[in-house]
């Protein structure tokens, strides 16, 4: 029976991080002489692994034996310069404290996979750092998330993957690629920071929550499936999730995983999605973004929010991006893989457009 530890995250996290691997029954996961991939989630600036918790799993790996720690991500489609952006959110700064090395894996090789699975790109590259490593340990955060509904541990693993396969991803049945990844790559434990976790219109524009836990875990699956039980989210409604049991890649039946720790109805949520809160908050807002990414997703609802603040109005009927079609006259298509209606309707370019320049086109409709 998989094993999920949930425990409080209160004083010393790093105590924390090692009774929640005890627990998990991964004590003894890390070796003497290890090298070890740390892989948080630092998609953006906001929403990302806490910088505490991930200095408190580097000291934990630490104490294990380990020989080298590496911290690495490779950040969605609409970061430029990822070590500019690994300085900014202070990531660097915690690598250096904790005697870390901190890599963009797209400044690194990957391994090349042709026609791994009919659900993946044709050809897929996967950070040779994964490959490479005697362990790799993924930290992600407890988030809703616009395309998939939530984002954990299943979904931190995109992180490991070519910039230009992770657009293709979301053109393909996202959901169904991310399982199809999890196959080729495993990690050997996931650590959960649930200590302040996103509602709402995440990944990165919603509304925290103090959860105040710590999960751990050897199977990726079933602590998911764990964390949306706290969120309030019937595994089942989590398509990643409903492909992973369907396929045998995992367990998301709550009463068949066996959880020590804390009791999961003392802690238990009620989350709100993200389609609930975009209507809440945007009543008016017709959008069309089924296959778009989170680049472009993510500047929208941020250009969105600075109007709203601003109290002023966006003018059009339809806002379109990714591999949508227009349903009306008046839409404005947001994105490079819009291009092809550009000279039919107004077209905003960029891949993806930045925020300045998206509110200044839902107010204007002279381009």
């Amino acid at each position: 029976m998989q094993k999920v530890a949930v425990l409080k995250a209160q004083g010393n996290f790093q105590k924390t991080i090692a009774e929640a691997v005890e627990k998990a029954g991964a004590a003894n996961i890390i070796s003497k002489g290890d090298l070890v991939l740390l892989k948080p989630n630092l998609h953006g600036s906001v929403g990302i692994t806490d910088l505490s918790v991930l200095e408190a799993i580097a000291r934990w790996i630490w104490d294990c034996g380990a020989r080298e720690i590496i911290i690495g991500d490779g950040p969605f489609y609409g970061i430029v310069n990822e070590r500019e952006h690994f300085e900014k959110i202070g990531i660097m700064g915690i690598a250096k404290k904790v005697n870390a090395q901190c890599v963009a894996f797209d400044e690194h090789d990957f391994r090349i996979f042709h026609n791994a699975s009919r659900y993946l790109p044709d050809e897929l590259g996967i950070t040779r750092f994964a490959y490479d490593c005697d362990k790799m340990i993924n930290a992600p955060i407890m988030k809703t998330h616009f395309n998939t509904l939530v984002t954990l541990g299943m979904k931190n693993l995109k992180g490991c993957i070519r910039k230009r396969e992770k657009r293709i991803f979301h053109q393909m049945n996202l959901d169904r690629a991310i399982v199809e990844l999890n196959r080729l790559l495993q990690s050997d434990l996931t650590i959960m920071d649930a200590t302040w976790a996103m509602e709402g219109m995440g990944p990165a524009g919603g509304a925290w929550v103090d959860m105040g836990l710590v999960l751990a875990s050897m199977d990726v699956v079933a602590i998911d499936s764990v964390c949306c039980h706290l969120m309030g989210i019937d595994p089942d409604e989590v398509m990643t999730l409903r492909f992973a049991q369907r396929t045998g890649l995992g367990e998301t039946d709550i009463n068949k995983i066996k959880i020590v720790g804390e009791n999961l109805d003392e802690h238990k949520r009620h989350f709100e999605r993200p389609i609930d809160s975009m209507t809440r908050q945007y009543p008016q807002l017709n959008l069309s973004n089924e296959g778009a990414c989170s680049g472009c997703n993510m500047n929208l609802f941020a250009a969105l929010r600075g109007l709203k603040l601003r109290g002023v109005e966006f003018v059009w009927d339809e806002i379109v991006m990714g591999n949508s079609k227009p349903m009306s006259a008046d839409a404005l298509l947001i994105g490079a893989c819009t291009a092809s209606l550009r000279k039919e309707y107004a077209y905003l370019p960029g891949c993806p457009p930045d925020v300045e320049a998206i509110r200044k086109r839902l107010v204007n409709r002279v381009g």
